[in-house]
């Protein structure tokens, strides 16, 4: 029960998201550029944001900076709705920026605290249970509101945004908030010790081989490569991927709007419909946060589907479709990032990933509208294969 209303809570955040970017293009007029720039402003907030708010969760306070995002979450819904009913673009924006705050102060917490509250040998399936809750409401809560014209969103947005202010109050007591924080701190002890006693094994399992065998020494160095993937590398990895999604997912909208013409419900349906399909996939295939042949499936997965979807098609159902095996292959490819995040810094200053993801979006955003308007769509493919390549790096360490 705790895991579902903090997946509700999660999804109804990220259906949000998507509106704003909408609401915008509907009653602001945003092209390539302006959304470009929006999104890039919501970066910069996020990530001054998520250093502050870093610095309380790795002290185990987790519901109280909860607590502190539903003041920004009225505050939010009280300049989005004036600034939707008056037309005021500018105040539109500051409360785009206090919506980053929100965020940062709701992710943050929730997955920490998912890092003390449950043993470390499970803390991969309670990340994927999570995830799974999240994108199976995303869907339903995308898919309901495909059924209802813009305009009746728009009018109606207040409901909407009250029922996120309550079910914050619900999340503030379903967060878990251990009285002794103390988990990460005996996983940190536990990898230092494996690190330390890994030489030891490794010489052991490589003395009962005879020597003549020649992959002897590699057998001695795959295990000491798998004991040692660097902190730095991951967070290369996770920029690259972060910045070509972004690269796609920002002007993505508007290329479904002017190249394919569909609706702004359309987008809504397209991108529920994904959710529901990407949840069912997940379901179906299971994949492993750190199984290679995942991974391997997902990398492939993710190129060539962008390359698809930017290039040959104009069908809805087909666009649903790509839609689905890139937000899959993101699900798996973002879980093995962080989850080798936590292998490597043993649960700590899980901030930093978030600031470099979104700092990766921040370039992303910023560019992604220039880069559309003054090269067309097919140049986001150069990043995509890029962050495709660099992602192989570390395959043979997992």
């Amino acid at each position: 029960m705790r895991l579902t209303i903090l997946g509700i809570y999660l999804a109804l955040l990220n259906v949000l998201d998507l509106l704003y970017n909408l609401i915008g293009i509907k009653l602001f007029n945003f092209n390539y550029i302006n959304l470009g720039l929006f999104n890039t402003l919501w970066t910069i907030v996020y990530v001054i944001s998520i250093r502050f708010t870093n610095i309380f969760v790795d002290r185990g306070v987790f519901r109280k900076i909860v607590s502190v995002s539903i003041l920004f979450n009225i505050l939010m819904t009280i300049s989005i709705l004036q600034s939707v009913y008056t037309g005021n673009v500018v105040l539109y924006y500051l409360s785009y920026c206090i919506y980053a705050i929100v965020i940062s102060q709701t992710r943050l917490p929730i997955y920490t605290s998912i890092l003390e509250y449950y043993d470390s040998d499970k803390w991969s399936i309670v990340n994927k249970t999570l995830l799974y809750k999240t994108i199976i409401f995303e869907g339903i809560f995308l898919v309901t509101y495909s059924h209802i014209d813009i305009n009746r969103i728009i009018e109606n947005l207040y409901m909407f945004l009250i029922i996120i202010i309550s079910l914050g109050f619900i999340t503030v007591y379903a967060i878990p908030q251990p009285i002794f924080p103390i988990e990460r701190i005996v996983y940190k002890i536990e990898k230092s010790i494996s690190r330390m006693l890994t030489p030891t094994r490794s010489s052991f399992i490589v003395s009962f081989q005879p020597m003549y065998l020649p992959d002897k020494f590699s057998i001695y160095s795959d295990l000491l490569s798998k004991s040692f993937i660097n902190k730095k590398e991951v967070l290369t990895i996770l920029f690259f991927l972060k910045i070509s999604n972004e690269l796609l997912f920002t002007p993505l909208p508007l290329i479904l709007l002017s190249k394919i013409g569909v609706s702004l419900t359309n987008i809504l349906q397209v991108y529920g419909l994904a959710k529901l399909m990407t949840f069912t996939l997940m379901i179906a295939l299971n994949p492993k946060p750190l199984n290679p042949i995942s991974i391997t499936l997902a990398i492939l997965m993710r190129a060539f589907s962008a390359i698809i979807l930017l290039t040959f098609v104009n069908n809805i159902y087909m666009i649903t479709a790509l839609i689905t095996l890139i937000f899959y292959s993101n699900a798996v490819l973002d879980a093995c990032l962080y989850n080798l995040y936590l292998e490597t810094s043993s649960g700590y200053r899980t901030g930093d990933y978030s600031i470099i993801s979104e700092l990766a979006c921040l370039t992303g955003s910023i560019s992604s509208g220039f880069i559309i308007t003054y090269t067309g769509s097919l140049t986001i493919l150069l990043p995509i294969l890029i962050s495709t390549i660099t992602f192989t790096r570390i395959l043979k360490k997992i």
